[in-house]
């Protein structure tokens, strides 16, 4: 038996006894696509011999359709098979085409319109040094393609199933059936859902209607059957307290089990928990098991309401729909969720992806000020984002107002006396970290890269929203250096600060900088701020930050003014560096408390040297955010600066221009006395008053 089993993996690498040619561990090299987020860190997804695990986030790569799919083999080889596994979380579909590399040519093997799923091209044996496939449409309203594997064969008889495609089709059936016997629901399957006749009575009732079932004899209900949104919904009283006149399922203690399409087989199960005994829901339990966003594998996601407010996730037809639900789920306050898979190697709920996400409201205003999310499975982390409201400046009106956010990358072990693990109908979550000690916990760990993204102009947002939203999720980086983006969508890279820590020597702390005004990640070697002042999409100037010395902070900004990548000025060790004091872990009361009087400094500075340009601030901090107004003086004063140098050298007045760059340089660095007197200089050589 166990012999049997180590060659599972080894034979779904086999065709007619030939060897899957693309495999990664065959010497085959992937170009082209990324890993979907929730495989980031791991090997190339597309060419790894895995089929049946992927879903929605992750067991497959992505890609542009100007960045094609190519699998280039270690030697020349022969093939006349290509298998070509195309996400199938839905009916999308795609046009493609086939080609192979011969010398340096690409030669077209064969091309598909609307192909989806499990796709095979079968064709005359080649020798060839590379496969590609370039995606040339799509049923999708974006141009990028989704692939779970391509696998390549020399065989005789290529017109039969691979083992590849046989586990496949294996997984599928499992995934058909679904996990029934994961739920712990066999009252309502063996009164309803696997009863052909008390099924067939369910599906005739109308919406709204409701009927009770008795079945323990006590004469109340214990299973409630209704329609509702066109499934067939099946509510187990737990909590015993439904009446029998008018047979009312509620939400705060009962499991209800939905069949969405009318097959007998349910596809949902919620179950809800009054944990405190107030009679309102306060932790639920989501399970997915057909036509959900966990791909392949039944699916739970734990939410909790530790506000108790009462309001958790917005569903649209009993599921979560990023872009329909979003905006209407509670996502702020004390709050969280975390997902699992079911994993039938070890018959367990595994965290899995984000796992867990909370959301903390430490000043108790019932909105968030910090937002966790770990990246992984099991107790195997791949990557942190801690977002923060550093200015405290979120209102009910604009409940997201995330400032910044730490991203960190391991992978990192969760020590298991850190973890915990929920109670189910049938049996128990695998261990997660828990909401009460993982802003703690995270700092712990020991991370291999940081990197820092702040937003400057107080709008994090993704590029793409033309309803500019705030993010829930906190702040998502782009790609910067090197370090990818972890999550979407990323928040672009203009007008927003990254600064990167490639060895997390900084442990996750951020130091007070008086020359800017600003917060920066200690540790950090270097950082970039793209500053687009018209907000065309295109950056104007750039500023870059090094750590020359490697003390941890910045001590060198590098100004292009004309986003050329070339800088024209460069200033190192500003005598406003001063001492940055004590470096400031992740806990949002001391970040809070150290940025405020810092950025309401600076926007006082800054009102200064704007009076002294006869350019008065015209509006009160107190009326407007204060980050994004000191972002708008610093690129007004700035191109009042360059306009005064401009009209200067215009004039042929070489050292009214000169007087404008001391005045302009001592700005930059923080030196903000010595700027308004080297103002006022250059005033009364103008015979101003």
């Amino acid at each position: 038996m166990f012999a049997s089993l180590l060659m599972v993996p080894f034979l779904t690498q086999l065709d007619g006894g030939r060897p899957n040619l693309a495999l990664a561990p065959g010497g085959a090299v992937v170009s082209g696509p990324r890993n979907a987020s929730g495989s980031v860190g791991r090997p190339p997804a597309v060419n790894d011999g895995e089929v049946t695990d992927y879903g929605p986030n992750h067991g497959y790569s992505w890609g542009w359709f100007d960045e094609p799919l190519i699998v280039t083999f270690p030697q020349s080889t022969t093939l006349n098979k290509v298998d070509l596994l195309l996400l199938d979380v839905d009916d999308r579909a795609y046009d493609l085409r086939l080609e192979l590399r011969v010398g340096a040519a690409w030669r077209l093997a064969e091309e598909r319109r609307r192909a989806g799923g499990w796709v095979t091209f079968v064709m005359e044996a080649q020798e060839c040094e590379a496969v590609r496939v370039v995606f040339t449409g799509g049923t999708l309203d974006v141009r990028s393609y989704h692939v779970v594997e391509l696998a390549a064969y020399h065989t005789p008889d290529p017109g039969v199933d691979s083992p590849l495609k046989a586990a496949w089709l294996a997984s599928q059936e499992t995934r058909a059936r679904g996990g029934l016997g994961l739920l712990g629901v066999e009252d309502a399957l063996e009164a309803v859902f696997l009863d052909p006749t008390a099924f067939a009575r369910a599906k005739r009732q109308t919406e709204g209607e409701r009927r009770w079932i008795d079945r323990d004899g006590d004469r109340d209900p214990d299973l409630i059957v209704l329609k509702d949104q066109g499934a067939v919904v099946v509510v187990i009283d737990d909590d015993d307290d439904a009446p029998s006149a008018v047979p009312q399922p509620d939400r705060d203690s009962d499991c209800w089990i939905v069949d969405l399409d009318l097959d007998g087989r349910p596809d949902r199960v919620f179950d809800r928990f009054d944990d405190d005994g107030d009679g309102d829901v306060d932790r639920e339990h989501h399970y997915y098991l057909h036509f959900g966003w966990f791909g392949q594998r039944p699916g739970l996601v734990l939410i909790w309401d530790y506000n108790d407010n009462n309001r958790t996730w917005a569903l649209d037809r009993f599921s979560y729909d990023q872009g329909r639900c979003q905006w209407d789920c509670d996502f702020g306050g004390d709050e969280g969720f975390s997902i699992f898979v079911h994993d039938p190697r070890t018959e367990a709920w595994e965290a899995e992806w984000e796992c867990p996400f909370y959301f903390y409201d430490p000043d108790g205003d019932g909105l968030a000020e910090e937002a966790l999310r770990l990246e992984g499975y099991g107790r195997r982390m791949q990557a942190l984002r801690y977002s923060l409201d550093a200015d405290d400046d979120a209102t009910v009106g604009q409940p997201y107002d995330y400032d910044c956010a730490l991203v960190a990358l391991g992978p990192v072990e969760l020590p298991e006396a850190w973890l915990r693990s929920t109670p189910l109908r049938v049996g128990r979550t695998g261990p997660y970290l828990p909401w009460q000690t993982a802003r703690e916990a995270v700092q712990k760990l020991p991370w291999s890269r940081t990197l820092l993204v702040w937003d400057e102009a107080d709008c994090n947002i993704d590029p793409a929203d033309g309803a500019r939203h705030e993010r829930w999720e906190g702040i998502i980086n782009a790609p910067y250096a090197g370090f990818p983006q972890v999550g979407g969508p990323a928040c672009g890279l203009l007008n927003k600060r990254y600064e990167l820590d490639s060895d997390n020597s900084g442990e996750l702390r951020l130091y007070s900088s008086p020359v800017d005004g600003r917060m920066h990640l200690y540790g950090a070697e270097r950082g970039t701020l793209w500053i687009d002042a018209d907000d065309n999409r295109v950056a104007d100037r750039i500023v870059e930050y090094r750590d020359t010395n490697a003390d941890g902070l910045f001590d060198a900004w590098h100004m292009d003014d004309d986003a050329d990548g070339t800088p024209e000025r460069t200033f190192r060790h500003p005598s406003a560096l001063g001492d940055p004091g004590v470096a400031l872990r992740l806990d949002w009361r001391h970040v809070r408390d150290a940025y405020r009087p810092l950025l309401e400094r600076s926007l006082q500075d800054h009102a200064a040297v704007a009076a002294a340009l006869d350019r008065p601030l015209t509006e009160s901090p107190g009326n407007g955010r204060l980050e994004a107004l000191r972002w708008a003086l610093e690129n007004r004063i700035h191109r009042w600066f360059e306009s005064g140098i401009a009209v200067s050298r215009a004039a042929s007045d070489g050292g009214r221009a000169e007087g404008f760059e001391h005045v302009r340089d001592s700005w930059e660095r923080g030196q903000f006395e010595d700027a308004l007197r080297r103002m006022g200089a250059l005033t009364r050589e103008a015979g101003q008053p």
